[in-house]
């Protein structure tokens, strides 16, 4: 897209739909062609899912303006957040699935559908009943087993849930290009929205979503969600100083063009002043007018102007360039590199639960969500989110031996307790007798579990830990959590696949004839006793399924009849009210326009109403009229307020439906008056306060 070069400010009208779009697509082009050409083979430029970035960031341009709010630094003229949402959702570096095979994120996600099945007593159905059985070839096609060893889940039962994910639209009816590299998060179903199809992968991986809490399943998405738009909020409130400089070079730019028009015009000598390639031509310059010596000097300005918003451009590059690594930076990094402003934003962000947000992408990915196709901050959070994960710098068996050898002559202090010395007593100081038991014991009998043995194994490694700045006071802690993780290892939930060969077969023959009969009575025994058992727990499950879901609907209907009677009550008085003149109604002395703090949301009125309520009601107020109703501005809002004389049906039973969701104060107007309006909402706040 061509621009004037004599003009900056106000240059283009993003609101013309053809500059829009002719503007989006060139974004989109430039970043193909340069990633096709100096970039990372592994970004997501294939036309299918280069359009549907470009398609999903056009689609969401004023959502994504509204969410970001003041935090875009706004420079009428020569800010435009169109071209910045435009060129952050174009330039990315790497897609979800280049993320995914350097770090694997699916392995992540996995962990967390584990974590929930785990907690909500929910592992030993889904184990049995959901995930396959695999053969060696598909056990060896998995990448993210040799990661290394969780101290919860058997290799065997992570693998399992790991096929079930990366596998989900195997079954799906779908055209994918020969060579094509395996995607895991945005496969070819995916983009093509052929993923929700009825086969048997895809039923697979659905019993198994069906089966977390629906209630975490949300809490994770929402988190994501969240944390987006953080990062979305911080990003831009660190462009401010750049927009600030630009905007006034941009303006002494178009100052400068003015003034030198000027100058040119009136002295004509311009047009003989200058060779073909543009130079000035010396041997005339000392015979021009002082006219055109400024003419000179100005175009010499003029040129530093446009080169200084070159460095802005470029500057703003670098920073988004550096923004996904931010969590990877030292605070002097940080300091040096990056804008105040987003250091003052981003001091709190942290990644609590890196798992949580591995799902969570999978998820969103996998129902279409336009959020994922937003791919900077997207990508960036995945980003974020994998560089917090425990096997970033890839679990080493022999480092980790090398670096004990190394250290295993420095003569560490030993800071854990005896374990087995008996100094601890079980009993109260009133008893006779008082038995000494010791930190093994006690643990044991809290536990069942017997203390590993070798709780001095990384000692050694004092003098490392002090090297990476591991503070004193958190080294004994480490120490012990560390030796209780390597012996964790091989005592996993879940089953693992044992084969015997051929010398151990030959071992037990002779044993195997005596213990035949015996074992094979207790299988059945086992079995019975299972099946009895698991009846009891599926009966006991469903009982409390049932009863859970009763309460829930009972109190939905308490929720909703009180909500009822308050709507009703509220409607009443709009409908007195409106069968008497407002005249008769006081004026009750109030002073507009008054500036609300918190964020109002008004809903239906007439052109002309909300022309007056504007002038008169001002601060954190939206109001939505003739506008899809835009649910995250009403979840946010912390009252909302309904025109019944001009509202939709349809867009008044979803605010009230959202409103109830979202426990939103909700208010009728009592007049058709906008100031009666506005004093009304005057009167509300002061009996907040």
């Amino acid at each position: 897209m061509k621009r004037n070069k004599d003009q900056w400010v106000g240059e283009f009208d993003y609101s013309d739909p053809t500059v829009f779009k002719e503007m989006f697509k060139d974004r989109f082009n430039n970043a193909r062609e340069y990633h096709m050409h100096f970039g990372n083979f592994d970004a997501d430029i294939d036309t299918r899912r280069l359009s549907r970035k470009q398609e999903t960031a056009m689609r969401n341009v004023q959502y994504a303006r509204e969410m970001i709010g003041e935090d875009y630094p706004a420079f009428e003229g020569t800010s435009h957040f169109e071209e910045d949402w435009a060129y952050l959702n174009a330039d990315v570096s790497e897609g979800y699935d280049a993320i995914d095979r350097r770090f694997d994120l699916v392995f992540a996600a996995a962990i967390w559908i584990l974590d929930t099945l785990n907690e909500d007593h929910y592992m030993y159905r889904v184990e049995k009943e959901l995930l396959p059985e695999l053969t060696e070839e598909e056990a060896e096609e998995i990448p993210s087993w040799l990661i290394g060893y969780d101290a919860v889940f058997s290799d065997a039962l992570l693998m399992k849930t790991v096929y079930v994910l990366i596998h989900r639209n195997d079954d799906c009816k779908v055209y994918t290009q020969k060579g094509e590299k395996k995607r895991n998060i945005l496969d070819e179903a995916t983009v093509r929205n052929k993923n929700m199809q009825d086969v048997p992968s895809r039923q697979r991986f659905e019993r198994l979503i069906e089966a977390l809490n629906p209630e975490k399943v949300q809490s994770a998405v929402d988190e994501f969600k969240e944390k987006y738009w953080f990062l979305a909020r911080a990003f831009f409130a660190g462009l401010r100083k750049n927009h600030a400089k630009r905007d006034q070079v941009m303006r002494s730019h178009d100052r400068l063009v003015r003034k030198l028009k000027q100058y040119t015009k009136e002295d004509r000598t311009a047009s003989i002043a200058f060779n073909k390639d543009g130079t000035i031509a010396e041997q005339l310059y000392g015979q021009l007018s002082q006219n055109f010596k400024n003419v000179v000097e100005l175009d010499h300005a003029i040129g530093r102007c446009a080169d200084q918003i070159d460095e802005g451009v470029q500057e703003k590059m670098e920073y988004a360039a550096m923004f996904r690594e931010y969590l990877e930076m030292t605070p002097e990094n940080k300091k040096d590199l990056m804008p105040e402003e987003l250091n003052e934003r981003m001091k709190d962000f942290t990644i609590e639960n890196p798992y949580r947000l591995a799902f969570a992408l999978l998820y969103l990915a996998d129902r279409n969500d336009d959020l994922i196709w937003m791919y900077f901050f997207g990508t960036s959070l995945a980003y974020m989110t994998a560089e917090s994960l425990p096997w970033k710098n890839e679990y080493d068996e022999f480092f980790v031996d090398d670096l004990l050898e190394k250290h295993a002559h420095e003569g560490a202090e030993n800071i854990l307790p005896d374990f087995y010395e008996k100094h601890y007593s079980t009993a109260d100081e009133d008893d006779y007798f008082n038995e000494s038991v010791s930190l093994a014991q006690l643990m044991f009998e809290m536990t069942g579990v017997i203390l590993p043995r070798n709780l001095n194994r990384f000692d050694c490694l004092e003098s490392y830990w002090n090297e990476m700045h591991v503070p004193a006071d958190e080294q004994k802690m480490i120490r012990l959590a560390m030796c209780l993780m390597d012996a964790s290892v091989g005592n996993s939930i879940g089953s693992y696949s044992t084969v015997q060969n051929e010398d151990e077969k030959e071992e037990t023959g002779s044993n195997e004839a005596e213990l035949k009969e015996q074992i094979a009575s207790l299988k059945k025994r086992i079995s019975s006793l299972a099946a009895e058992n698991k009846a009891l727990k599926d009966a006991s499950y469903n009982a409390q399924k049932q009863t859970s879901q009763l309460n829930e609907k009972l109190e939905e209907i308490h929720r909703n009849t009180k909500a009822d009677r308050e709507e009703l009550a509220k409607l009443r008085e709009v409908i007195f009210l409106s069968q008497n003149p407002e005249k008769e109604i006081p004026d009750p002395g109030i002073s507009l326009p008054f500036e609300s703090k918190e964020r109002i949301v008004i809903c239906g009125g007439h052109d002309s109403f909300i022309k007056q309520l504007n002038q008169m009601i001002t601060g954190n107020v939206r109001i939505l009229s003739n506008v899809r109703i835009n649910e995250d501005l009403i979840r946010n809002a912390a009252a909302v307020w309904i025109q019944t004389n001009a509202i939709s049906h349809s867009d008044y039973y979803k605010i009230t439906d959202l409103c109830r969701k979202y426990e939103i104060p909700m208010y009728y107007f009592l007049y058709s008056s906008a100031r009666k309006c506005a004093e009304q909402i005057v009167e509300t706040a002061k009996k907040k306060r």
